[in-house]
């Protein structure tokens, strides 16, 4: 509408308000905000508007710490032959930027919005944590009623978050109508999840609550229904089948999902950029044409493209574990890429999900499935090193000089291991001092076919990447191969920290893999102070459930708040630290995540971090560890 230091607004008839605000001072100090204040005016018909008298005001003053909204909480009718008008008056402050919105519950004002549009403080909120409920008629419960507010927020969100029946008979209502009756539906949802451990904190419980909805109106979200009708699946079976499995390597990784329209692959309804705290449900099984029965984890590399922001990817199970409990991988700024690394276990119908809280892209490459295993087997089984071994390292080991773009370089089998009992290694793949953007790829040899068509680590320059990864070593074992920008270069560290057994190697039980449901085993800013340069720390997974005779974890270890560039190494309770890294970040203040499969004694392994700076101690940062699964 109109500007100005005052600004008048007319009423069809009756003005019943509910309030005039300007979202955009809502968080700033009181010194800084707008202060207006509102008069409501009674003028003759055809009269100038503040020609009549007032009838009503509100003056709060903002610049001493009053909210951002103004209120006049009566409903008001104009006699006969007048017309009532608001008078926004500008007080103090800048005004550039302000938006105000009126909320009238009686009549429509001039220069309004849409019908129903709501401009209520909780409804327009940008908290992940809150949701504004519409509602869905009695006669069909899948058209919109009549009294549903309409969005969008005036800075084009979507509006509201979600839809429930408007009308229904409740035992202490009768027959009870409205959106206050829509909104206990989504607030009894809501704790039906708590209650199965499905979420816990608000912004993932918001987020869960978006994403179990049936689409209504339009295709996609829209302003009207919003994401959609809450409708609640199944609860979920409990717990988790931890089966014990062994591994399947696929002779080439295989891409299952890719959201960038331009390079599509995936499911119809999952393509396109995430918005921040979207869930997409990958039924992977399926996508993958893997075995209908028996399948109980995968093993898959995820990246994240073209984030809309910092934050996180959680990969997990299909209503099978806590949406924020846990994390797959970090990043830091808008619009970078970057991998991880991860056993998932299956969920519902065959499906991992991915909790996009960067938004965004992402990209799901498999490499391998788990299937259940009873008795003992030969294949499949994880055998760590009692000794992790480095077998290249560009910048010390022969040839010493970079990975140039394009070339392929074999990777040495680890020693004292008798390479036929070998189906795949256990690797953790780093890359440093890259010269150019680009992206590292470890596969078997021969598999020349499939260089390119997935990757293991994007690289940046400055900055120092890792992931593990299990690659099949086929019938000439493994190469690494990348390719960078402008015939760029990196220096390249491959660490071996055990292998996959084949059908050569002895019978067992041992090494089976048993997946969890996704848990945080350790962290620090609960519990504890950030860990200096040299610190080490012994990190127990039996809370997780981890028994005490397990071999090994499958741990994905986080690195947050870093003063200082380092590394961690890990290494079970009770043996000799490895010179392997598991885990590398670029400070100062990076967030940054790798999995990783580490030997563990009595259910506990050790991590040392490693990030030197000008004083002793001086590299604190704070180190997180999740669980998902062990091997017998």
């Amino acid at each position: 509408g109109p500007t100005g230091n005052d600004t008048f607004l007319e009423f069809d008839d009756c003005a019943n308000l509910g309030g005039i605000r300007w979202a955009n001072d809502w968080d700033v100090p009181p010194a800084e905000r707008t202060d207006y204040d509102v008069y409501l005016w009674e003028t003759p018909n055809d009269a100038p508007p503040g020609s009549g008298r007032i009838i009503a005001s509100s003056t709060l003053r903002q610049r001493l710490g009053a909210a951002p909204i103004e209120s006049i909480s009566s409903r008001y009718c104009p006699s006969g032959g007048r017309t009532l008008s608001l008078e926004v008056r500008l007080v103090s402050g800048d005004p550039t930027g302000d938006v105000l919105e009126v909320l009238n519950y009686a009549s429509t004002i001039e220069y309004g919005q849409a019908a129903y549009s709501a401009s209520t403080p909780i409804v327009d909120s940008t908290s992940r944590g809150v949701l504004a409920v519409g509602a869905l008629s009695s006669s069909t419960r899948r058209t919109i009623a009549w009294f549903s507010s309409h969005g969008p927020t005036n800075d084009g969100r979507i509006a509201p978050d979600l839809t429930a029946p408007g009308s229904y008979f409740s035992s202490v209502y009768g027959n009870f109508s409205g959106t206050s009756a829509a909104a206990p539906i989504v607030a009894g949802g809501a704790a039906l999840m708590i209650d199965a451990g499905l979420a816990t904190r608000t912004s993932p419980l918001g987020d869960l609550m978006r994403h179990t909805v049936v689409d209504r109106g339009p295709a996609g979200p829209d302003s009207v229904y919003g994401h959609g009708e809450l409708v609640l699946p199944d609860p979920p079976a409990a717990p988790l089948d931890g089966a014990a499995s062994v591994f399947n390597p696929l002779d080439v990784p295989l891409r299952v999902l890719d959201t960038r329209p331009e390079k599509a692959i995936g499911p119809d309804e999952l393509i396109g950029a995430a918005w921040i705290g979207r869930i997409l449900d990958l039924p992977i099984v399926r996508e993958a044409q893997l075995p209908p029965d028996g399948v109980t984890a995968v093993a898959v590399n995820v990246t994240s493209v073209g984030s809309s922001g910092s934050g996180h990817l959680q990969a997990f199970p299909t209503m099978h574990a806590e949406v924020g409990g846990s994390s797959t991988l970090n990043i830091d700024s808008t619009g970078q890429t970057r991998a991880n690394f991860a056993i998932v276990p299956v969920g519902v119908d065959g499906s991992i999900s991915i909790s996009m809280v960067a938004g965004g892209h992402v990209v799901i490459d498999l490499v391998g499935w788990f299937e259940t295993a009873p008795t003992e087997r030969r294949a499949g089984r994880f055998v760590p090193l009692v000794d992790a071994q480095r077998v290249m390292d560009s910048r010390r080991i022969e040839p010493i000089r970079p990975l140039r773009s394009g070339e392929v370089r074999p990777v040495p089998l680890p020693t004292g291991i008798d390479a036929d009992e070998i189906d795949a290694l256990v690797v953790t793949v780093t890359a440093t001092g890259a010269t150019a953007q680009g992206w590292i790829q470890i596969l078997p040899a021969g598999a020349d076919q499939a260089i390119g068509t997935t990757s293991t680590l994007n690289v940046t320059p400055g900055e120092t990447a890792p992931n593990a990864a299990i690659v099949s070593t086929g019938d000439a074992g493994v190469i690494v191969t990348g390719k960078f920008a402008d015939g760029g270069s990196a220096e390249v560290i491959v660490d071996i920290t055990g292998y996959m057994t084949s059908e050569v190697a002895p019978e067992s039980t041992a090494g089976r893999f048993v997946p969890l449901s996704p848990a945080r085993s350790y962290d620090p800013r609960t519990r504890g102070p950030s860990l200096p340069d040299g610190a080490a720390i012994a990190i127990g997974a039996a809370t997780s459930g981890v028994p005490a005779t397990a071999s090994a974890v499958a741990w994905n270890v986080t690195v947050t708040e870093a003063v200082l560039g380092g590394h961690t190494r890990g290494w079970a309770l009770g043996r000799e630290r490895p010179p392997t890294s598991v885990l590398n970040w670029t400070g100062p203040f990076s967030t940054r995540a790798a999995s990783a499969i580490i030997g563990v004694v009595d259910a506990t392994a050790i991590f040392q971090i490693t990030a030197p700076g000008p004083q002793p101690g001086a590299g604190a940062t704070h180190l997180i560890a999740d669980v998902f699964g062990y091997f017998t």
